[in-house]
């Protein structure tokens, strides 16, 4: 008789058996079993064999399974699992994960989920965040940048959970994390967005806080730098505004004076700073600058033994002239820069003024371009000008340059003259006119229709100051003409 053979591990058999069976998907045996057993929660078998399999970090599976399912988004398993664990708040995952993920700074994330959301702009969150914070007050934050930020400079934010900061206004000031801007004080000023304000310069003051912009001192008054008002000038001293000093009066030396009798001095000499250089006067002797001058000022003294010398400046042109050259040097207590070299009367400027100890010209800008006259010759305009304006001039010491315009045309009751086509001189590429200076560059007259019949109307003939007759158009009947 032949004895039995134990199945081995992995098979089994009932009794009187002739064979021993495999065991089944999702079960096992060790040798010599009557039957196989159901693989653990957590392994599983593909049949045949003696012990299950455990399932890997990320994946599951129920009691007696024939493979692992993997965990879902937002889950995560051990080894061995028998089930997924959802992800916590703050946490992530793709799926089929053995952890859960942190969010990073500035994501968030809720229960079970599978990416991190950003926060807000305004808000932001420490790692692995459940949910965003707002940005304190002083603070801001841009979606997707690294934290909250403090406010620069001369910005501000008063709430919490701002994605920008307001910019502090004109008149005011703020710090780098500023809730609230501060109102500049009484001799300061900001133009807006100001980290601090800044002090008003010599001759300007503020006497009120919250000042956009210092106002400028009087004529006849100064003050330093942060001014809060501007002080008069003490007697026998001038300003002329805009300024930090106050100049000594020259007064009564419109005429270079004559010395005091019984004296030391034999003479006193007069130099005033007249187109480019000093010009001396003797006694007796008017100063150049004549009436155009409103006050003169005292640059300096100097006293020898046998002279006064007195050095001077045109402080300030009278009303109707305008100035011309500024100072370029300074001199004893005038200060470079400010000082009228030459006024010149606005009513005057149709001739070309004459200096009888200098060459004179004079650029009148007529028809588009620059025609040059000599001094005591008039502008090419003629009488169709009503005003002209100086645009800049050069001294030296022999000659003097004046670039000028038609600032204005003149009309009559009967017939007026029209610009003819403006310019701008930034489009002449001359250094030494001002491009702030436009004007016509020709005026051409204009005479209105007269009837000649009741219900008619005829143009009546005209002239122009710029046009030869053979270049002007035929008249239109019943409209006024004009020729440029």
């Amino acid at each position: 008789m032949t004895a039995c053979t134990d199945c081995s591990a992995g098979a089994y058999s009932n009794d009187a058996a002739s064979f021993c069976v495999p065991c089944a998907n999702g079960k096992f045996s060790p040798g010599a079993a009557s039957s196989c057993s159901d693989c653990d929660a957590g392994k599983y078998s593909t049949g045949g064999t003696e012990a299950c399999t455990d399932c890997a970090a990320g994946r599951y599976a129920d009691a007696g399974s024939t493979l692992c399912t993997p965990c879902a988004i937002g889950k995560f398993s051990p080894a061995t699992a028998e089930s997924c664990t959802n992800c916590d708040a703050g946490k992530y995952s793709l799926g089929e994960a053995a952890s859960c993920d942190d969010c990073t700074a500035g994501l968030y994330s809720d229960v079970s989920s599978l990416t991190c959301q950003p926060c807000a702009s305004g808000t932001f969150s420490a790692t692995a965040a459940a949910s965003c914070y707002a940005c304190a007050v002083g603070k801001y934050r841009l979606m997707q940048t690294d934290g909250c930020a403090d406010c620069s400079a001369g910005t501000y934010a008063a709430t919490e959970g701002n994605a920008a900061c307001s910019v502090c206004g004109p008149g005011e000031f703020s710090p780098a994390a500023a809730v609230t801007c501060t109102d500049c004080v009484p001799g300061t000023h900001s133009i807006g967005a100001a980290s601090s304000c800044t002090d008003c310069s010599a001759g300007k003051y503020s006497d009120t806080p919250h000042t956009i912009d210092c106002s400028g001192c009087t004529r006849g008054t100064f003050s330093n730098a942060s001014a809060t008002a501007c002080t008069d000038c003490p007697s026998g001293k001038y300003s002329p505004g805009d300024t930090s000093y106050c100049y000594d009066l020259a007064i009564d030396f419109e005429v270079c004076p004559v010395h005091v009798e019984n004296s030391n001095v034999l003479e006193n000499d007069c130099y005033y700073k007249y187109q480019g250089a000093y010009r001396e006067k003797d006694e007796g002797e008017a100063s150049p600058f004549g009436a155009s001058c409103r006050e003169l000022a005292k640059c300096r003294h100097e006293h020898t033994e046998l002279s006064d010398k007195y050095y001077m400046v045109c402080m300030e042109c009278a009303e109707g002239a305008m100035p011309l050259g500024l100072n370029t040097e300074a001199d004893g207590s005038c200060e470079a820069g400010r000082f009228p070299q030459f006024c010149i009367n606005q009513s005057e400027l149709g001739t070309c003024p004459s200096d009888p100890l200098k060459d004179d010209d004079c650029h009148y800008f007529y028809q588009a371009d620059w025609e040059e006259v000599g001094g005591g010759q008039t502008s090419p305009f003629g009488d169709s000008c009503a005003t002209h304006t100086a645009c800049n001039a050069d001294f030296s010491e022999t000659k003097n340059e004046f670039w000028m315009i038609c600032s204005e045309v003149r009309r009559r009751r009967t017939e007026f003259y029209i610009p003819c086509p403006l310019f701008t001189l930034t489009h002449v590429h001359d250094s030494h006119v001002s491009t702030a200076c436009s004007a016509p560059t020709a005026c051409g007259r204009i005479l209105p229709p007269s009837p000649r019949a009741p219900g008619a109307a005829t143009a009546r003939a005209f002239r122009s100051a710029t046009v030869p007759r053979s270049s002007r158009a035929a008249p239109t009947r019943g409209a006024p003409r004009r020729t440029c």
